[in-house]
């Protein structure tokens, strides 16, 4: 059973009579997903998910920059009771290259006198991707002060309680958002969740406009989460269950339920801890200037080699490489030499996660 079971089996009753669950907010997240520039925008009137759904569907909308589909999620919400008639508004998606920004979330008003702010994860943009790798070079990014600057906005324009989440990407925004706006906002805010979204840099986490939001997050991740693994991230955390393995269980009309919750597992799988540990390992060598350099060094030559989305590097991986390497080779040698020592240092982060583990193993400290 996933999200699209639980809705039809859920989607007869309100949420004024069944409060908002952890299912409730990946479904939320997932229309956060769908193109809406032509149906509600930023500052269009207030459109319901079904005719929302009727628009999408009747103009055919292209989402081949924005990632997982969500017409799925959304003809069967706009069919239901519960997500029907629950209006979508003020919706914005911002995409520049500079600053490097991949932006978007939108506001759903429940029946039950409540704001859902959902954020829109990693679409299938290279400059989303880019800026990504971004948020373990500093804090503060576009994209970050987006959040909080959009969070704000809906706060200042409605008195009703606030809930606030993202899938991806989406889940960090969600976080950063509602830890860097107002205190008086804050203590509006129910709960915000992060299905799969990475963490973030140690001089984040330490802050007191975290530590003010901290108790109310929720991080849910499956078994062998990646992604929501990245950096650091100190909450509550749901382990679920996934149909899929390894990296796909990212996706989240993988993620099982059971009833109106997700299926659990005790803890994360051992290559989950094994990738998170190396990464960490391997950022804690680097140097956020060491980081950034790098990162830049090989999105730019992504940029020159024409390449714009993900799926156009999967569809013809051999000469989408082929290109890329040629920029590659037009880079100033010591940037290529700068970026092949960042590289070794990946590697060496992998052995010696794997050689700490093999220590623990066998030479117990007395």
């Amino acid at each position: 059973m996933n999200i699209l079971d639980y809705i039809r089996w859920r989607g007869d009753l309100p949420f004024a009579r069944d409060p908002v669950n952890e299912v409730d907010h990946l479904i939320f997240t997932e229309l956060a997903y769908t193109k809406m520039e032509d149906i509600v925008g930023f500052d269009r009137d207030a459109k319901s998910i079904r005719e929302i759904r009727d628009s999408y569907i009747a103009h055919n909308y292209n989402q081949s920059e924005v990632g997982y589909d969500p017409k799925p999620t959304l003809e069967a919400c706009g069919a239901s009771e519960r997500f029907g008639n629950i209006t979508a508004r003020s919706y914005v998606n911002v995409l520049d290259t500079d600053p490097v920004t991949q932006f978007s979330a939108v506001t759903f008003a429940l029946d039950d006198g409540t704001d859902y702010i959902a954020f829109r994860g990693t679409d299938n943009t290279i400059i989303g991707w880019q800026e990504d790798f971004h948020f373990a070079c500093s804090t503060g990014t576009e994209g970050q002060r987006e959040a909080a600057a959009y969070i704000t906005y809906i706060a200042d324009h409605t008195d009703r309680p606030l809930r606030i989440g993202g899938h991806s990407k989406g889940g960090h925004l969600a976080i950063y958002g509602a830890a860097m706006c107002r205190e008086d906002i804050q203590d509006r805010i129910l709960e915000v969740v992060s299905c799969d979204g990475p963490g973030f840099r140690d001089d984040f986490l330490t802050r007191k406009e975290f530590e003010r939001i901290h108790e109310k997050i929720l991080l849910i991740a499956p078994e062998a989460s990646f992604i929501g693994r990245l950096m650091k991230l100190e909450c509550s955390t749901r382990i679920i269950r996934s149909s899929e393995s390894m990296f796909q269980q990212h996706n989240p009309y993988s993620w099982c339920v059971l009833g109106k919750q997700f299926e659990t597992c005790p803890k994360f799988t051992t290559l989950s801890t094994y990738l998170d540990n190396t990464l960490d390992t391997w950022l804690a060598g680097l140097s956020d200037k060491e980081r950034l350099d790098t990162v830049d060094m090989v999105f730019d030559c992504i940029h020159k080699a024409g390449i714009r989305t993900v799926a156009e590097m999967s569809a013809n991986p051999i000469k989408a490489w082929n290109a890329i390497l040629n920029e590659l080779k037009e880079v100033d040698p010591e940037a290529q030499q700068h970026a092949t020592d960042v590289m070794k240092k990946l590697a060496s982060a992998g052995t010696s996660v794997i050689w700490d583990e093999v220590k623990g193993a066998f030479w117990k400290d007395e």
